[in-house]
């Protein structure tokens, strides 16, 4: 996530925390009982897609990932771009 840092910094690390969950938990409700979601890095998400029988089905968990990450408010900030 872009702007990870600077809210950690803005903010407090407790914050940047519960951003950082948040944004897990909004991904984890846009995925599959199949899938996979995992931290990567410090602030890298990613969810890996079993079985996908098309791209428009790929694209469509995308978009409610997007919708989900973009509805996320913590310590009174809109959640940095994911």
């Amino acid at each position: 996530m872009d702007g990870l840092k600077t809210l950690n910094d803005d903010l407090g690390h407790q914050v940047g925390d519960e951003l950082l969950c948040n944004v897990a938990n909004a991904m984890c409700g846009s995925a599959r009982d199949t899938d996979t979601v995992a931290r990567v890095g410090g602030n890298e998400l990613v969810i890996a897609l079993a079985e996908m029988p098309t791209r428009d089905a790929v694209a469509g968990i995308g978009a409610k990932v997007l919708t989900a990450v973009a509805a996320i408010s913590v310590g009174g900030c809109k959640c940095p771009r994911a």
